[in-house]
């Protein structure tokens, strides 16, 4: 699965053309989430142990939106090749896109989550079997392999 995560972040940094399995999407999720939680909990650490508050609420954000920055483009060239799976356009990960900005600000941020859970659940869903418009069937490309 860390496969997944890392073809996502070098070789498909902003591949939007052709399909993802649920697999490599989930994949670059988990891992997303992941390095989300390492990067809160060590850098809630260090501001504890150098300036003494528990959080500083402001470096904490920076430090986060840092890492968000990094994962915009592959998770929306994911997201999109995920959609191309399920033969949908790849246009309506501007959603993902518009969900990860509004989260950005806290008045909105309650959109942004809606947005996002929507797609989280429209992403397990099952992709079009054999191929469409978007390329050929990537479950068949790992079975012949």
């Amino acid at each position: 699965m860390f496969a997944y995560f890392i073809r996502c972040c070098t070789t498909d940094y902003a591949q939007f053309a052709g399909r993802a399995r649920r697999k490599e999407y989930w994949s670059f999720a988990l891992f997303c989430t992941i390095a989300m939680l390492l990067m809160l909990f060590i850098s809630s650490f260090l501001l504890t142990i150098f300036t003494g508050y528990i959080i500083d609420e402001t470096n904490v954000d920076i430090l986060i939106d840092i890492l968000f920055a990094i994962f915009i483009v592959p998770g929306t060239a994911v997201t999109v090749r995920r959609f191309h799976d399920m033969n949908i356009s790849g246009w309506w990960a501007l959603l993902y896109l518009s969900a990860n900005i509004c989260e950005l600000f806290d008045s909105i941020y309650l959109i942004g989550l809606v947005i996002e859970i929507l797609i989280m659940i429209l992403c397990c869903f099952k992709g079009t079997a054999g191929s469409n418009q978007f390329g050929s069937d990537p479950l068949a490309k790992e079975t012949q392999d």
